[in-house]
């Protein structure tokens, strides 16, 4: 009933009654109910830190305390926000080896999103020594999931190089498996890595495909779009996939610069400088 009320299915949208309801289960001891009584006060609390409400604490401690009962009930997804609020501190005092243990826990019961937190312990060596092996153990067993930002991370590791584990064949295969699901930046890898000939056979019109694909999902000006609009520049700029076309790469370039690409508004001097 809670979650109708706050999806609005049969029933009019009202997150005040959906939360009266959430609190009626998570009295009855209902872990499910206990974890989104604690989301709906860590919304509480990051939304009074963005208003600068000294009440943001308050909150984040009553959402640590019902994540804390439903992490207890084993519930998954509890125990890796548990997990969070130790990482940063959020109503409960910072301890990055809680963090780790809850976050480990979560993780043994093969929930995707804490597998991948706990390949990013290991990585990153947080309440856990460093270990490169087991981090990419537990970010594969999330990828394997399907799980977005980890097939992202086996693809950028295989990309980079990250560990000694360097192939291209490998990154655009998972770049692939992220992108299909609609992340905008494993679609920028991949069109690059069609421009470029990286681990895929060189194809000017997949580049660009992917590329477009970036720009008509994500119309914000941010670091991933802007890459996109960079790319459609060079390609419109060279006549790679396209017919040549100046003015279009000066025009692609000036979104790119305004997206934030430095490269990007170097390039559209360039042109604008040589009469485009």
């Amino acid at each position: 009933l809670a979650m109708m009320y706050y999806e609005g299915e049969g029933v009019p949208k009202d997150y005040n009654k959906g939360t009266e309801w959430f609190k009626k289960a998570a009295s009855q001891n209902y872990a499910l109910a206990q974890f989104m009584l604690g989301k709906v006060y860590e919304g509480n609390a990051y939304r009074a830190m963005g208003n600068e409400d000294s009440s943001s604490e308050e909150w984040f401690q009553k959402s640590t305390a019902w994540f804390k009962k439903s992490a207890e009930q084993g519930y998954a997804p509890a125990q890796l926000s548990l997990g969070y609020s130790y990482k940063l501190g959020d109503g409960i005092p910072r301890n990055k080896v809680k963090a780790f243990e809850w976050i480990q826990k979560s993780a043994k019961q093969g929930y995707a999103p804490a597998q991948d937190a706990l390949g990013s312990n290991y990585s990153e060596g947080e309440g856990i020594p460093k270990d490169e092996i087991k981090a990419f153990e537990w970010t594969q067993k999330a990828a394997d999931q399907g799980y977005i930002p980890a097939q992202n991370s086996l693809g950028s590791v295989y990309y980079y190089g990250w560990g000694g584990t360097q192939d291209f064949s490998q990154a655009a295969e998972w770049f692939k498996k992220a992108a299909e699901q609609g992340d905008s930046s494993a679609q920028n890898m991949l069109g690059y890595m069609y421009y470029s000939g990286e681990g895929v056979s060189q194809d000017y019109t997949q580049a660009i495909k992917r590329f477009q694909k970036v720009i008509e999902k994500d119309f914000s000006k941010n670091e991933t779009t802007g890459m996109a609009q960079y790319y459609q520049g060079i390609m419109y700029d060279k006549g790679e996939g396209v017919r040549q076309n100046k003015a279009q790469a000066k025009e692609w370039f000036r979104k790119s610069c305004d997206s934030g690409n430095n490269n990007g508004c170097n390039r559209f001097i360039v042109l604008k400088q040589a009469g485009y």
